[in-house]
């Protein structure tokens, strides 16, 4: 899936488009389902229930409504809730759907380009190494990401009920906030497979997807 330089420039790509001010919960929302990373000895079955239990694809009814089910979780979350509980709930929800859209277009491409002969670590490998080079690319090259880092840092955590505690998001936040002085001493290469490139137009078409999929389901996406 996306790290978290993708996320939220897929937050502020959606604010551009929208017109209206960048929102400190939205953009916490927006990397918050990964704050399972911070639970002690969580799996599979936890990392599922934080990206609303979409993940893997392979495992989902073909019949199944995925709108409708993310739908249900905003409907769950959102009501009675704070303005700023709300945009934090709606980044939440653009993170997992744009979990989904990228393992069904960047993913993708990945399988079909890769070597035939890799074996799974080789596999993990390179997709970990490329991913994390584009990342740290969008940490450097982002005008965008000094203000973002310090909305980030100002905005009170807060936790997910049922799914994630407010400690978690937090810690997860810190995380990114200074994971990117580490990759930066990692010895640099040229993605070949998950390119800069792609992945910036990966950001714009998730943008736009995202909007289209509040449209749908008759929610607004940002205020």
């Amino acid at each position: 899936m996306p790290y978290p330089m993708v996320h939220l420039a897929i937050s502020i790509k959606l604010y551009e488009l929208c017109g209206v001010e960048r929102s400190p919960e939205f953009l916490l929302g927006g990397i918050s389902p990964d704050s399972i990373h911070m639970r002690p000895n969580a799996g599979k079955t936890e990392k599922a229930t934080t990206h609303l239990d979409l993940l893997p694809l392979n495992r989902l009814p073909a019949d199944f409504d995925m709108l409708q089910h993310v739908q249900s979780f905003l409907e769950g979350h959102l009501a009675k809730a704070d303005k700023e509980h709300v945009s934090f709930v709606k980044g939440y929800a653009t993170h997992v759907l744009t979990d989904v859209f990228w393992l069904q277009t960047v993913q993708v491409e990945y399988k079909r380009d890769r070597p035939g002969e890799l074996t799974k670590e080789e596999i993990r490998s390179i997709y970990s190494s490329e991913c994390d080079q584009v990342d740290y690319a969008l940490y450097q090259y982002s005008g965008w990401r000094p203000a973002v880092w310090d909305l980030l840092r100002q905005v009170k955590s807060r936790e997910l009920r049922g799914v994630l505690a407010e400690v978690e998001i937090c810690m997860w936040r810190d995380r990114v906030l200074g994971i990117y002085d580490t990759i930066g001493r990692q010895p640099p290469m040229v993605p070949k497979y998950i390119t800069f490139e792609r992945v910036l137009r990966f950001i714009e078409e998730a943008a736009h997807e995202l909007i289209a999929q509040f449209k749908k389901m008759g929610v607004p996406l940002v205020e």
